[in-house]
């Protein structure tokens, strides 16, 4: 089997080559649903998490072909579902 290091499959493209490093931190677990699953809360306090090698991982579940879902990853990353109680009423 080849080597596909730093190699990202662009339908319609083919195969490109990207920057790539071979060990990278863990933040967030990505679950992403069937439109056939049910939908994940819709206000949460909190992430959900997962214990991955002795770790607490956050866990944000998302239907991925919804056209906000890259925008609700990089949401999360920023912490914004702990900042719901911060918000002040309309």
């Amino acid at each position: 089997m080849p080597n596909i290091t730093g190699l990202l499959e662009v339908r319609g493209l083919g195969l490109i080559r990207f920057p790539h490093c071979m060990k990278a931190p863990i933040a967030m677990i990505v679950q992403l649903l069937d439109h056939q699953d049910s939908a994940p809360e819709r206000m949460p306090h909190r992430l959900p998490s997962r214990i991955l090698c002795g770790i607490e991982i956050p866990v944000l579940s998302l239907h991925g072909f919804e056209a906000t879902a890259p925008l609700k990853i990089e949401l999360a990353m920023k912490g914004y579902p702990h900042q719901i109680e911060s918000m002040e009423p309309l």
